[in-house]
């Protein structure tokens, strides 16, 4: 079932009967208002926030248990989507329509690891590396190194 749309706000609802959570947070994109903390009321945790503009809404729950936190998908709603930065789990508003580009025709590719090297601003010299992994549907050889940019 998820997230409840009130009128001017929107309550959100956790029921955890665990005495050991000492808090919760909602974890959303910053156009949301009002508060994050839930407060504990006799079910578990709630949450209400003002009506965002915004005609889906994509989220999770930041448990706490002492000093330790648990980021969480919301268990009673099944809605849910794979993103860059984790699972979220999706409140779709009056009004929502996906995207046209959601029902496009994909292209295959794969993905590669690779190693990037990298210097500071304005230096010419490399002397860090980071790893990436680059989703391609062409190939790419890299054969040579690249001087960085001045």
């Amino acid at each position: 079932m998820g997230p409840k749309l009130l009128d001017d706000h929107v309550r959100f609802r956790l029921d955890l009967a665990d005495p050991a959570v000492t808090g919760v947070v909602l974890q959303c994109d910053r156009v949301v208002g009002g508060r994050r903390e839930f407060r504990r009321d006799a079910a578990g945790w709630v949450l209400d926030v003002p009506r965002p503009a915004l005609q889906r809404l994509e989220y999770r729950f930041a448990v706490a248990r002492g000093e330790d936190i648990e980021v969480v998908l919301d268990p009673v709603n099944p809605c849910s989507v794979r993103t860059a930065f984790g699972d979220r789990s999706v409140l779709e508003l009056p009004g929502y329509t996906p995207p046209l580009w959601l029902s496009a025709p994909t292209v295959e590719g794969r993905m590669e690891a690779m190693s990037l090297a990298g210097g500071s601003w304005g230096d010419t010299s490399c002397r860090t590396a980071s790893e990436l992994a680059v989703s391609s549907s062409v190939t790419i050889r890299l054969t040579e190194s690249v001087p960085a940019a001045v």
